[in-house]
């Protein structure tokens, strides 16, 4: 039997991976699919999910079972509730081992549950205990979208208040990947506004991030805290107006509308902007986090559009304007 013994290399391989190899690492340190099958006959390894085995003397765990449900499905990370257990978040997290690959992979492995996803960023990637899976961040929005709604708030505010994880940091990532529809978006939004110290970033700190991008990208030229010649109770000065253009630029600080007497008040702003022949040009505060360049573009296109010919040459980008925007 010793001659069946996987080599030292194999061994120290499946300590790293919880007792698991995949068939494909075997083969990459030189077992034929012929020698692997008759280690299997011969108990020297013992079949998991899909093309993955155990050493002998590996005691099963979750973490083992989730260690082989990501070597089967290659490219996959460990997600919901199978995230949550290899990340330690507090509560019971036995189930079905569940993974994620993006959108076209199209692997089946029974025995495990397999997402299939468009918005998995890499930077919501990582290795925890050597086994891939996704960032706690990104963890507690798919858990939004699997748990009962009391069970996931008991759960979200343990995490918050033994400060497992910021609230700040969980709306960021929450801003990048919420979507009308996505299983748990409406949930979780509801559970974050009243967590959150304000909906509004502070003024000065919005006007400071703003007016550095409109000097970074080549858009200056606009006048501050313009008041139009129809300004009225409603409409007393803007943030940066483009006279020549008819475009007013608002900086938005709130991290998303709902349907309050600010949103409405500023809905009225653009309706009696654009009856002046003015356009209303909103840049959020998301944007200037994680869109400034596509931003820039499309600002510039707009003032393009409605600045006379003569005056177009301050808006068209310098070399280096060109290179800001490609970032």
């Amino acid at each position: 039997m010793s001659t069946l013994a996987p080599p030292a290399t194999v061994s120290r391989l499946a300590v790293r991976q919880h007792g698991i190899v995949s068939g494909a690492q075997l083969r990459d340190l030189g077992l034929s699919r012929a020698q692997i099958r008759y280690r299997v006959g011969q108990g020297a390894l013992l079949p998991r999910y899909g093309d993955t085995y155990a050493l002998p003397g590996t005691a099963p765990s979750p973490l083992s079972e989730i260690a082989s449900a990501t070597l089967a499905t290659p490219g996959s990370v460990a997600t919901e509730l199978s995230a949550a257990s290899v990340v330690r978040l507090p509560g019971r997290w036995d189930s079905t081992p569940t993974v994620a690959v993006r959108t076209g992979v199209h692997h089946r492995v029974p025995g495990v549950v397999v997402r299939r996803t468009t918005d998995l960023l890499p930077r919501q990637r990582t290795i925890h205990q050597g086994i891939p899976v996704t960032t706690i961040p990104r963890t507690v929005i798919d858990l939004a979208g699997v748990l009962e709604a009391d069970l996931f708030e008991q759960f979200l505010d343990r995490l918050l208040n033994e400060r497992i994880l910021g609230i700040e940091r969980l709306s960021d990532e929450f801003d990048r990947i919420a979507r009308r529809g996505r299983t748990g978006t409406a949930a979780l939004r509801r559970m974050l506004v009243p967590r959150l110290d304000g909906l509004i970033v502070p003024r000065t700190e919005l006007e400071s991030r703003g007016h550095a991008f409109l000097e970074r990208y080549g858009l200056g030229g606009g006048t501050e805290q313009y008041r139009p010649s129809w300004a009225s109770p409603v409409i007393t000065s803007v943030d940066v107006a483009f006279v020549d253009s008819r475009v007013i630029v608002e900086f938005d600080g709130r991290r998303w509308h709902d349907r309050d007497d600010r949103f409405e008040g500023d809905r009225v702003r653009d309706q009696i902007a654009t009856e002046h022949g003015w356009l209303t040009f909103r840049i959020t505060w998301q944007q200037l986090k994680f869109d400034p360049s596509g931003t820039a573009r499309r600002l510039r296109g707009t003032l393009l559009q409605r600045t006379p010919a003569r005056k177009r040459e301050i808006f068209v980008p310098s070399r280096r304007g060109s290179a800001l925007l490609s970032e």
